[in-house]
């Protein structure tokens, strides 16, 4: 089994999303709100994982990204994380989706077609879990919330 550890960083809003790394990469599309009160950004729901050898081209010329919008709620927002990758970069991606089940990624939704991964998610990783294998198989191992 492949042990990979990522390292998320973000946040960034439509806003700051020139700013996003253009680097090779997985991202992260979530829904969001401003926390005025506390001055945070408060992490709703993950809607889409994707990647790209230049994550921030990709984000911001999106085609799905009105289907993204089309999630938000009153004055939600839509906010981005990315992690850097090099190589396997499609196996992570699809470790990620087949685990997380985003709202609207089509695909690796019920299949994980490479070989066994293990996944460690460190940074800026709300609602993504700590740990997880993802098995050729079906069979789905979780080590950690």
């Amino acid at each position: 089994m492949k042990e990979i550890v990522l390292d998320f960083k973000g946040y960034w809003t439509e806003e700051s999303e020139r700013f996003i790394p253009d680097q090779s990469g997985i991202y992260c599309v979530y829904r969001a709100a401003h926390d005025r009160l506390n001055r945070k950004l408060l992490i709703k729901q993950l809607i889409y994982i994707g990647e790209s050898e230049r994550v921030r081209s990709r984000v911001s010329r999106h085609e799905a990204k009105s289907e993204w919008q089309a999630h938000l709620k009153g004055d939600e927002i839509l906010c981005f994380s990315f992690t850097p990758i090099l190589y396997d970069r499609n196996r992570v991606e699809a470790a990620l989706i087949y685990h997380h089940q985003p709202l609207e990624n089509q695909t690796y939704l019920r299949e994980y077609p490479f070989p066994d991964t293990a996944l460690f998610v460190t940074g800026a990783k709300i609602l993504l879990s700590d740990c997880f294998a993802a098995l050729e198989s079906s069979d789905q191992e979780d080590w950690g919330a």
